[in-house]
């Protein structure tokens, strides 16, 4: 059943109309609030423990609904709802939709949408500077390395060389193969091991490291000058105060650090199918040098091997779309890949 509902998923999540309903996000909103409203629970967001236990709350609302509906109707309801966790995990529309204004913006060759929507898809950091005929930089994200070595000595490109089109390339190509990964291939891997529960976990928890993400980058609090007084001697009192209270308000990233350790074993697992769907000679190596190394981010150990298993550079390409294409193309043999691995597990009965 679970190759039938990974097939019907992947149907369903391409023809169904990009719609907030079909989002994962969309769902857990209101338990996110109903949790940060209480005092109790409000605490959870900041401890590890806390948050396994916000996104064991979907896992097992799921656990339930499969029991009720388990052996009904010959098993097409439980077909049904593994299909509908699925489908609403693997939903990115904002992903989808920044894709295709990437693609219309640099068919016509406009650089300047080009990097308005590579920032929307956060692929370009808060210091990159809209190109539109100067020569500044675009400087890559923090957590992705361009990987030199992954090159030949006469092709080496020191990152202080690169031009503003090969940043954007970097950028853009660099997280929709990240979000392939953490929207289709993590949430595959997730199902055949743990089953529909186990999707509903992860996609909470990535959702909570999303918006610890998106919260990371709002703007500091200011200090209100309106709660500031002055007495007669000329000292302002209450700033120090305010002080305190802002360098308490650091941007925990609990989830996402813990979402770094659930996506050790899987990320290794997708840029394994990175190097068989690739240039194995070349990737194979930089995959097992890399393979037990805790202090690089997932995503960097992914676009690490990608670069390696595919020809990316196209420096006669101004405006990108072929060396963006070449990610998504091997992300998506990557997905036909697993998808063939479970059909595999699935004659010899491994999988259900």
């Amino acid at each position: 059943m679970t190759l039938l509902a990974l097939l019907f998923a992947l149907a369903l999540e391409r023809i169904v109309l990009p719609s907030p309903k079909w989002q994962f996000t969309t769902y857990v909103e209101s338990l996110f609030a109903a949790l940060r409203k209480n005092s109790t629970t409000q605490s959870w967001f900041d401890a590890p423990l806390g948050i396994v236990a916000i996104a064991a709350i979907p896992a097992l609302i799921v656990w339930l609904l499969l029991e009720v509906v388990e052996g009904a109707l010959f098993g097409l309801l439980s077909l049904a709802v593994t299909v509908l966790v699925i489908t609403v995990a693997m939903g990115c529309l904002q992903a989808r939709k920044a894709y295709k204004q990437f693609l219309r913006a640099a068919r016509r060759e406009d650089e300047q949408a080009c990097y308005m929507v590579a920032k929307e898809l956060g692929a370009l950091s808060e210091q990159t500077a809209v190109a539109t005929g100067g020569d500044k930089q675009t400087p890559l994200p923090n957590d992705v390395e361009l990987a030199a070595e992954l090159l030949d000595d006469d092709e080496q490109l020191e990152q202080s060389q690169q031009t503003a089109h090969t940043d954007l390339e970097q950028g853009v190509g660099q997280t929709l193969a990240w979000v392939n990964y953490r929207y289709y291939i993590a949430v595959m891997i997730w199902l055949v091991i743990f089953g529909p529960v186990g999707v509903a976990f992860y996609a909470t928890l990535r959702t909570l490291a999303d918006k610890e993400t998106m919260a990371a980058k709002e703007p500091q609090q200011d200090i209100d000058t309106d709660a500031l007084q002055v007495d007669a001697d000329g000292e302002v009192s209450g700033l120090e105060q305010q002080l305190d209270e802002l360098s308490e308000q650091p941007q925990l990233a609990v989830a996402s650090e813990l979402l770094r350790w659930f996506d050790f074993i899987p990320v290794r697992l997708a840029s394994l199918g990175l190097t068989l769907v690739g240039n194995f000679g070349k990737a194979m190596p930089v995959w097992l040098e890399h393979i037990v190394n805790t202090q690089e981010s997932p995503k960097a150990h992914l676009v690490r091997v990608s670069l390696a298993a595919e020809e990316i550079a196209e420096p006669d390409n101004p405006t990108c779309v072929v060396s963006v294409g070449k990610f998504v193309e091997i992300a998506k043999r990557n997905v036909l890949l697993v998808l063939s691995v479970v059909a595999i597990l699935t004659l010899y009965g491994s999988v259900s």
